[in-house]
């Protein structure tokens, strides 16, 4: 869940993501409960947690180049040169969505054929969803930087 950089030493503990609502929100009063239960464990009198938002793929290379101490939402094949947590706050899975008006028959993964998936940069998805686009790569559509959410 946190992926954390070994080399990153600041005043606060900065972790950076993507916003990933509820886990990490872009609402400094309802930042998420990754964020929370950092703030918690770390305590008042430690310098704290910062959540500083940012594109996906940023965040894993400042984690990585020791800017900021780790990443929020990081799947264990993701944060590759990163410090892994055992312990996981939560779990996860893959679901789809689809544009009101454009429901289809979903019955596996086959069935996104002729569709257009819209996925996000070095994020980790599940084994099967991943086996499947390295197979179908006309499939997906990629996106980054600051406005990939959108």
């Amino acid at each position: 869940v946190l992926a954390v950089s070994t080399t990153a030493l600041a005043d606060a503990l900065v972790f950076g993501a993507d916003a990933w609502c509820p886990y990490n929100c872009n609402d400094p009063k309802k930042p998420g409960f990754f964020i929370e239960l950092a703030q918690r464990a770390l305590g008042p009198s430690e310098p704290g947690a910062v959540y500083r938002p940012m594109p996906w793929s940023r965040a894993l290379e400042q984690a990585r180049s020791g800017s900021i101490v780790g990443v929020v939402g990081a799947a264990r094949a993701e944060s590759r040169g990163l410090r892994y947590l055992d312990a996981a706050a939560a779990v996860s899975s893959n679901v789809i969505f689809t544009r009101k008006g454009h429901a289809f028959p979903y019955r596996g993964l086959d069935s996104l054929l002729g569709k257009r998936v819209g996925i996000i940069q070095d994020y980790e998805y599940e084994e099967e969803l991943t086996a499947f686009r390295d197979r179908h790569p006309e499939v997906f559509e990629t996106a980054s930087g600051e406005r990939a959410l959108e």
